[in-house]
């Protein structure tokens, strides 16, 4: 027993007391993470008011969702209104050009109206023009005088004997090259007023006066536009009839819409274009291009002038030919620098190699003057230029015709008086060493 008792009451071996400690160490650590764990839980309250305020702002968002759906339910509708109101407008739009339209070609076909109503009223009347003015007609105001002048001048120059009655005989206002203002007379016979057009071309050929009919300034510019073109077809041999602004070309009504669009676009013509599509002009540039030759399209761009090149393979030769069309110097299609531009293409396409021969319609007015230089051999002398053989060969030029025995003195049946386009081409003669055939003879 005492023994027994004794072992009870032993003291604890160290290591038992070692266990102790780490359990409690382990316990402490354990506490720790519990206290750390319960300090993030303390953040609770603030996640949840965030959480409070995101609910608000989906709810806020919620709402607009909903005001913009309702908006776009009414936009819609706007849409679908607007549609309609659209497509009203367009069909009133197109109501509005339709009558556009049909007002225009009213008015155009009341315009062409009128333009015939003025024609008809001046059907009785022709136009003199180069009458000298009498003094006594300037303070006649009945125009007494100036129908006094103009039966005197029928009589004299037309040789018409007979009495004519005119309805009315004035003047027109002052020109602006200082010419005699022209006459217009308004004839009480259809009969008289075409007895003296018809007596008109050949009594006055060769002098300064003209006679012509009277009409509407709209019908002038078309005739202006119409005529070259009656001309041209004419000389290619083509039926063409020009009555007032109507001009027919076999048969075919050409309009002057249709000339001054295919002048826009001449330089746009193929050069095999289709014969149904041509306009009858242009058939005839055609035929030259198919069967002589071909225009020089690069370098040449003058409305004046159709450049046409001519092999003769027998002769080894080649002829280069300019068909030339100017308008009058008083049209308003007149142009001062056309004669520059003819002469510039011609300096710009010509070789030593190739004849040229311009041919045409200048309506230029020469006479009979010279149009080749006479160079002084004395004044060859003082610049020093004798000798020179191009220069020789151009101012000498004119000794070929001496060669193949063409008279250098022409002889012209126009003894009017030379108006500017005559001395251009006068000029553009000298310049090239060309010579007008007209009125030349061997």
């Amino acid at each position: 027993m005492a023994t027994h008792n004794r072992n009870w009451f032993s003291p604890i071996n160290p290591p038992q007391i070692s266990n102790a400690q780490n359990t409690q160490i382990c316990l402490e650590s354990i506490l720790n993470d519990i206290y750390t764990k319960l300090s993030h839980l303390d953040a609770l309250p603030s996640i949840d008011k965030r959480l409070g305020g995101i609910e608000s702002r989906f709810s806020s968002l919620e709402t607009e969702l909903a005001e913009v759906k309702q908006d776009m339910k009414q936009i819609e509708g706007r849409v679908t209104g607007s549609e309609h109101v659209v497509k009203k407008i367009e069909n009133r739009f197109c109501f509005i050009t339709e009558e556009f339209d049909n007002m225009r070609q009213e008015n155009m076909e009341l315009k062409e109206k009128l333009l015939e109503v003025q024609s008809r009223s001046m059907r009785e009347n022709l136009l003199f023009g180069g009458i000298l003015e009498d003094p006594r007609e300037k303070d006649d105001y009945d125009n007494i005088e100036t129908e006094t002048v103009l039966k005197k001048f029928i009589k004299e120059k037309l040789k018409i004997n007979e009495e004519i009655k005119f309805h009315i005989v004035h003047r027109l206002r002052p020109r602006k090259d200082a010419k005699p203002r022209t006459i217009v007379a308004k004839f009480e016979s259809r009969k008289d007023r075409n007895k003296v057009l018809r007596a008109a071309p050949a009594k006055l050929k060769e002098t300064s006066f003209s006679v012509f009919e009277q009409y509407p300034y709209e019908m002038v510019e078309r005739r202006n536009v119409l005529w070259p073109i009656f001309k041209r077809e004419q000389r290619l041999g083509n039926h063409a009839r020009l009555k007032e602004d109507k001009l027919y070309v076999n048969g075919h009504r050409i309009y002057p819409e249709d000339v001054i669009e295919a002048q826009k676009n001449a330089s746009n013509v193929p050069n095999n274009p289709s014969q149904d599509n041509m306009y009858p002009s242009q058939q005839g540039s055609q035929f030259l291009r198919e069967h002589f030759g071909s225009r020089d399209e690069s370098r040449a761009d003058s409305e004046f002038v159709l450049w046409v090149k001519v092999d003769i393979p027998m002769q080894l030769t080649k002829i280069m030919f300019g068909c030339i069309y100017v308008p009058p110097e008083n049209s308003r299609y007149s142009s001062k620098d056309a004669f520059d531009e003819i002469e510039t293409e011609l300096i710009t396409l010509k070789d030593q190699s190739t004849a040229t021969a311009l041919l045409g319609d200048f309506n230029a007015r020469t006479g009979s003057l010279c149009d080749y230089i006479i160079p002084d051999d004395e004044l060859s002398k003082i610049l020093n230029y004798d000798g020179i053989d191009e220069i020789d060969r151009c101012l000498y030029d004119y000794y070929n015709l001496c060669l193949y025995n063409v008279s250098l003195q022409r002889s012209s049946e126009d003894k009017g008086r030379i108006n500017v386009y005559g001395n251009k081409l006068l000029q553009l003669c000298k310049n090239n060493c060309l010579y007008i055939a007209n009125g030349s003879s061997a």
